[in-house]
Parts: C-alpha cells; sequence; structure tokens
C-alpha cells in the first residue's frame, strides 16, 4: 500500500499543473452549471416562500356588500368558524398618488385592524390616523418619499359623481410581499396602505372591495373553496395555491433557461473532465508497465489509475459545490428577489446533479482508460506495417476506446449547439410582440370606467393610426368552467389578434380560446360550447344598476390565440394562453356591456407611437375623474423574466463552448499521444515526417467530421425541442428560430480550432524519435 501512495504522489507531483489545470477548469464548469442549478430551484421555489412567510390570505372575493352583510352571510354559512375573515377596501385616485410614479393601489382594512395582507414595515409604523397612509417602500425610494412628507389625492366617489381631495401624511415604508411578485407592464406594483379609521370614516370613496379567510388548516384549493362558497352563490377571485403557481409561472422562462444552462453545462464538463483525466492516464501507460516489469501487480498498478481519476473527480466536485454555494445568494433572480433575500444555501437537487455528474465522468474514464499493452511494435508493425487509419492499432480495445471518444465527441458538440435555438429563440421571443400577443403599439387602459366608442372611433380616424380594436372583460361560464373572456371587435384596419391554430373569429357564434383553456375543457377546434356571464360588477354603489344581459350562447370553437397580457381593475381579462374571445356582439347579448374597457392601437410605419396619446389623452368621461393610461408595448410577466434571464443564458453558451473546445483539443491530442509507439514504428521503417504529419491529419478528421456533421443538427434539434417545451409552458408562440448563422460561426471555430490541434500535434509526430520513444515504450 506503501508504494501505491508513493506511486500515486509521485505522479502528482510530476504532472501537478497539467492536473490543477484540469481540476480548475472542471471545478469552474461544475460550479457555474450547479450554480445555475440552484439559483433556477431557488427562484422557482420564492414564491412559496415568501407566502409561507407572511399572513397571506388563503382565498379573497370581490363583492357589491357591505363588511356587515359579508359578515352575516359568513356567519350563516359557517365559514367564519373556519378560520379569520378579513376585510379589504379599496380607492382610486384621479391623478397619481405620488407624482410620476403611475398608478397606486390605494386600500385599507375593514372591521378589523388586520387587513387582508398584512404588509411588512421598513420604515417608520403603519397608519393609526385617517389622515396617515404606509406607502410602497419602493415607491418611496424611487421618488425620494420618505416618512413625514405629504400626499395629496383626488379619490374618486364610488358613484363616479366626482372626487374629493384628501391630504395624507407617510406613516411609514413597507413591502407586502405576497402581492408584489413579478407581474405585467399593465399591473400597478405601487401600493399605500390606508387606515381603517379612514375606510369607516369614508364609505363613499370605497369604489372596490373584498374578503378573504385565512383557514385554521391551512390553504386550500379552488375547487374546495368553490364547494364552501357555493350555498352563497360566490366565486373565489384568487386562491393561494393558485397565486403560487401563477408566479412560477411568470418566472418559468428564467427557471427552465437556468435549468437546461445547468444541464448542459454538467454534461459538457463532465465528458471535459473525463477526456481530460483519460489522457493523463495515457500519459502514464508506459510508466505503468514499468512498475508491472519491476514486481508492481497488476492490480495494484489499476489501484494507482484509479486513485488519480478519484483524486482529480474528487477534488473537481467539491472545488464546484463550493463555488456553486457561493453563487447561490445571486438567487431567486428578477423582481421575487426583493422579498425572498439571497442567502447561501446547499441547494440539494444541485447539489445531487452535480455528484451524478462526477459519477458520469468516472464511467467515461474507465471507458476510455488504456487497456495495458499485450503485443511488441515488431508484432504490430508486421500486423500493419503502413496502416492508413491509425486508429485501428492496438487491438480491439483501442477501436473500443476510439468509439467512445466518438460518440462522447457528438454528445459534447450536440449540447453547446443546442444552447444556440435556445438563446436566438428567446430573444426573438422578446423582441417580438406578436409571439406573446401583442402585436400592438399602444394599449389604452381605463381602470374604472368605460371608455367612449366615440373617442375610440375618433382615434381609429387618426390618418397615423393603421388599426383599432377594442376588449371588454369579465368572467365567462365556458361548459360550466369559469373562464377570463372578452369582447373583441376590430374597429378598423386588419384583424391583429394572434392566432396559433385555426383562424380568428368573423361571425357571432364563434370563439377564440387559449391553448391552455383548450386543454382545460378536453376539446377542440370545431367542438361546440355553452357560454354564459360569469358575474357583474364587483364594486360598492350603482355599478351593478342596470345591468343587462345575462343571455347564454351556444358558440363554436374557430381557432386558438395567444392573448395580450393587458389588465384593468374590475375586469377579468385573458391573457397569452388562458382565456377565451367572443364578437363584440355575442359580448353584448351574454353581458349587456356596451362600452369597452381597453383599446388596441396599431401606428402607420414611421410614426412616433407617443404622438398617439397627446391628441386623444382622454377617451372615458362617462365617469368624471377616471383617466386614461396609455402603454407602448406592454409587456407580460413572463416575457418580462425571460428578458431578465438573457444575459444568463448567453454567459452559460459561451461556458458551453469554451468547455467543448477544451474537449476537442484534449480529445485530439490524446488520440495523436495514444499512437505514439506506432507512429514511431512507422518513422523506424522509413515513413517521411510527411508521411507522419499527414497520417494524423487524416486521423483527427475521421474523429471531427462526424462530430459536427452529426453534433450540430442533433443539438439544434435538441434546442428548438427545448425552446418549444418553454413556450408551450407559458402560453407564447411556440415557433422556434433556427440560428444558421451562429451554427455556421460555431462549426467554422470548431474546424479551426480542430486544424490548428491537429497542425501543433502533427508538427510534434513528425520529430518523434523513433529509438527513444520505443524504448520508452
Amino acid at each position: 500500500m506503501n508504494a501505491v501512495r508513493m506511486v500515486v504522489v509521485s505522479r502528482l507531483r510530476a504532472r501537478w499543473r497539467s492536473v490543477l489545470s484540469i481540476v480548475a477548469l472542471s471545478a469552474l464548469g461544475f460550479g457555474l452549471s450547479a450554480g445555475a442549478l440552484a439559483i433556477a430551484d431557488r427562484t422557482d421555489g420564492a414564491q412559496a416562500r415568501i407566502v409561507a412567510s407572511t399572513s397571506a390570505v388563503h382565498f379573497n372575493v370581490s363583492h357589491e356588500l357591505t363588511p356587515e352583510e359579508v359578515a352575516d352571510r359568513l356567519h350563516s354559512a359557517g365559514l367564519d368558524e373556519l378560520g379569520d375573515v378579513r376585510q379589504w377596501v379599496g380607492f382610486v385616485t384621479a391623478e397619481p398618488l405620488v407624482p410620476g410614479a403611475g398608478d397606486t393601489d390605494i386600500f385599507g382594512q375593514w372591521g378589523s385592524d388586520v387587513s387582508l395582507e398584512e404588509p411588512q414595515v421598513v420604515l417608520g409604523r403603519l397608519p393609526v390616523g385617517p389622515e396617515e397612509l404606509l406607502l410602497d417602500e419602493r415607491t418611496a425610494r424611487a421618488h425620494d418619499v420618505t416618512v413625514g412628507d405629504r400626499l395629496h389625492a383626488d379619490l374618486l366617489r364610488n358613484d363616479f359623481s366626482g372626487t374629493e381631495a384628501v391630504e395624507f401624511v407617510v406613516s411609514g415604508l413597507g413591502v407586502i410581499a405576497s402581492e408584489q411578485g413579478l407581474v405585467d407592464d399593465t399591473v400597478a406594483t405601487s401600493w399605500a396602505h390606508l387606515s381603517r379609521s379612514f375606510a369607516e370614516s369614508h364609505p363613499d370613496l370605497i369604489v372596490w372591495a373584498s374578503f378573504g379567510l385565512v383557514f385554521e388548516d391551512g390553504p386550500k384549493g379552488r375547487s374546495e373553496v368553490s364547494e364552501l362558497l357555493e350555498p352563497l352563490g360566490w366565486t373565489p377571485v384568487s386562491v393561494v395555491p393558485e397565486r403560487i403557481q401563477t408566479v412560477r409561472s411568470a418566472v418559468r422562462p428564467a427557471v427552465m433557461s437556468l435549468a437546461v444552462v445547468g444541464v448542459l453545462g454538467l454534461v459538457v464538463t463532465s465528458l471535459m473532465l473525463a477526456f481530460a483525466t483519460a489522457r493523463e492516464l495515457a500519459l502514464w501507460s508506459a510508466d505503468s508497465e514499468v512498475l508491472h516489469a519491476l514486481g508492481m501487480r497488476r492490480r495494484a498498478v489499476s489501484v494507482v489509475d484509479a486513485l488519480l481519476t478519484i483524486v482529480t473527480v474528487t477534488s473537481s466536485v467539491v472545488l464546484g459545490l463550493a463555488l456553486a454555494v457561493g453563487l447561490t445568494p445571486l438567487g431567486p433572480i428578477g423582481a421575487l428577489r426583493r422579498y425572498d433575500p439571497g442567502r447561501l444555501v446547499v441547494d440539494l437537487p444541485a447539489v445531487g446533479a452535480t455528484a451524478a455528474a462526477g459519477l458520469v465522468s468516472l464511467v467515461v474514464i474507465a471507458l476510455l482508460a488504456r487497456r495495458p499493452v499485450t503485443s511488441s511494435s515488431t508484432e504490430v508493425a508486421r500486423q500493419r506495417p503502413l496502416p492508413l487509419a491509425l486508429m485501428q492499432d492496438g487491438g480491439r480495445s483501442s477501436r473500443r476506446t476510439t468509439a467512445y471518444t466518438l460518440v462522447l465527441g457528438i454528445i459534447a458538440m450536440a449540447a453547446a449547439a443546442s444552447a444556440l435555438p435556445m438563446v436566438t429563440s428567446l430573444d426573438r421571443l422578446v423582441e417580438d410582440p406578436s409571439r406573446f400577443g401583442e402585436p400592438w403599439d399602444l394599449v389604452a387602459r381605463n381602470r374604472f370606467g368605460d371608455q367612449r366608442l366615440e373617442a375610440i372611433g375618433a382615434i381609429a380616424d387618426d390618418p397615423d393610426v393603421a388599426a383599432v380594436a377594442t376588449l371588454s372583460g369579465g368572467p365567462l361560464i365556458v361548459d360550466g368552467q369559469v373562464v377570463d373572456g372578452a369582447g373583441y371587435e376590430v374597429l378598423s384596419g386588419d384583424d391583429r389578434l394572434v392566432i396559433q391554430r385555426g383562424r380568428s373569429i368573423v361571425a357571432e357564434d364563434e370563439i377564440v380560446v387559449g391553448s391552455a383553456t383548450l386543454d382545460g375543457l378536453g376539446l377542440d377546434i370545431g367542438d361546440v360550447v355553452s357560454v354564459a356571464p360569469g358575474g357583474t360588477a364587483t364594486s360598492f354603489g350603482s355599478l351593478a344598476e342596470g345591468w343587462e344581459g345575462g343571455q347564454s350562447a351556444e358558440l363554436t370553437i374557430v381557432g386558438v390565440g395567444v392573448f395580450p397580457a393587458v389588465g384593468a381593475v374590475g375586469a377579468s381579462l385573458p391573457r397569452l394562453d388562458v382565456g377565451a374571445y367572443v364578437s363584440r356582439a355575442t359580448w353584448l347579448r351574454i353581458y349587456g356591456d356596451d362600452d369597452p374597457e381597453i383599446s388596441l392601437v396599431v401606428v402607420g410605419d414611421g410614426v412616433d407611437p407617443g404622438v398617439i396619446p397627446l391628441r386623444h389623452p382622454l377617451i372615458a368621461d362617462r365617469f368624471p375623474g377616471t383617466r386614461t393610461e396609455w402603454f407602448v408595448s406592454p409587456r407580460p410577466a413572463e416575457i418580462r423574466s425571460a428578458d431578465e434571464v438573457r444575459p444568463w443564458l448567453f454567459a452559460g453558451m459561451c461556458l458551453l463552448g469554451v468547455v467543448f473546445c477544451a474537449i476537442l483539443a484534449v480529445a485530439l491530442r490524446t488520440i495523436v499521444r495514444r499512437q505514439r509507439t506506432n507512429l514511431a514504428v512507422l518513422r523506424a521503417i522509413g515513413a517521411s515526417r510527411r508521411r507522419i504529419r499527414r497520417l494524423v491529419l487524416v486521423e483527427g478528421l475521421v474523429l471531427l467530421v462526424p462530430t459536427v456533421c452529426i453534433g450540430t443538427p442533433l443539438g439544434l434539434g435538441i434546442g428548438r425541442f427545448l425552446y418549444v417545451r418553454l413556450a408551450e409552458s407559458i402560453g407564447v408562440s411556440s415557433a422556434p428560430v433556427t440560428p444558421w448563422l451562429p451554427a455556421a460561426v460555431l462549426v467554422i471555430g470548431v474546424i479551426a480550432l480542430a486544424g490548428a490541434v491537429l497542425s501543433l500535434a502533427a508538427r510534434s509526430a513528425s520529430r518523434i524519435a523513433p529509438a527513444t520513444t520505443l524504448r520508452e515504450w
């Protein structure tokens, strides 16, 4: 055993620079790849941790009842005995509460000092007096607002008869973690929390309201909550499991992209480590024969090789995991990071994946390890005096090793090439709004109050406007399932609705649904569904008065669409692959709502979209005090997430390219090194240096050509498949982009690198001293 230890130590000392470089490069690859997996896992689970750490309500219901009426109904149904009931009321300002901050959700509790979602105070305290408010900490920091500052608000009356001026004092700054995840561009991310005393003293300013319940035995799903609320005729607006899943869906592009980079990085790094370690073992093959000739058993020689392999692989994996742990504070990425701060953690899935990659390296090394040489040089020369394919020399073991090298090289090339379609397709998705249902240059929204058709018609008549469409939103009951719906009408120009399959709406008895909704219904294009209204207005006051409609309709599914992700308070609108569009005439028959809430505008070629809001600043004056908000190409949360992860994908692609280049260089050098003795024999029997160089180049091409010709298209196909799975999971256009130019650059780069490595190897091989080499052998 002492002899084995001495041999291992002596070899490590003799080749410490080479071993150290292998371990360092492998640890870097393992660390970055495992770090990407750990960050993906932390991002995926962030919302669940956020909700678990807060007093998040388990479900909530919008209503048009007073808190006293809600309490009576809950008590009669026995629901108040199942947990803690909380009241939530909302207010609307005619102008931004914080100048320059955009919309602010203003809410307060009713009936108790515990609000629907308990804010976490960062600075100052919760509001107590009617003139105090707690402001969103992020908005306050961005606009230089601090504790003690005064804010002016013109709050709308709930009958929309006018506004009331109110002065507030900022009592504190805070966050609402469970509500401030990743959101669409049209969703207000700024909020203000008013005191209970203000809400109770100003009931005429309460524009919307809801209640929620925190179950004593933990959150329940939508179906369970719906069964509990069925006797009351209510349906839940949201439940905790769905809210968690919604945010997880929003961050899915980031999570899946990081996971793909991590897995591909582990695969390529494990192969690189295996090739490099096998090369080191091959360099010591002659020394192993000498040890055996001096009396060391072959088992002991094998133990030496095994220990060297284990030391190299284990060191790489351990150092890589240490680097991965150091990277975990970077997660979660995106908006969730603010509410789930990064910290050092040992992510078990990432540890398991890295350990598995280390085992893969050990298996590959065992496959590539050179068998002890049993034939003499004269026998080799006699069998194949002038071999045209040196890789076949050395018998079945050498041919098997070369085959393994070829297969693993193809796998490495495919892994490196598969990142290209992911990166380019994700870039196209982020930069092409039509792929996520937004072929519109402008979106005009009124958070409360409908838009006047006359004002929208004026926009349609604008010579700089190419197309205008309108939306009215609300829940629909489609074959017994509640679906976010919208009445859709094209006022001018072409129909820009993004259709994945089938066609758009052209008749009143037709409906277009999202792919997720279609799957949930278990139907297909051509099937007929029953559609009925899913509810009325959701606020206090007179919004529900005079509501007409309520008729059901039999509609035929004619297409599967991708819907724009735009939101409006008081309206449940389809987004991406969830929801349904019907014609405007059908919407009027079902709902009786005569004016839209959303306008979609496409400007003409070369027209600045910003000029349209200046010409048409107000398209809703049905309710005094309401105002029109204009958004330029708003993006859904999923696209914002994809945009945030693009630098990570690019870095991962570069890492894969670097590691693959290392694999290719090591593999080519190793093949030439394995044939060093045979080349010496050829030199001894008279082969010229030119012929030796030619043989080396031919041998390298035997590995290079299949690797490039098979690995590149295989990798592109894998990358396209991964992008399609990602796109389908978030409900956007799944048409991948084939990156022909980047793929050509990759192939040219690989060929150039291989040519440089083979040229150096051929030059070195042509200078082999036969006597010295054969004596060492």
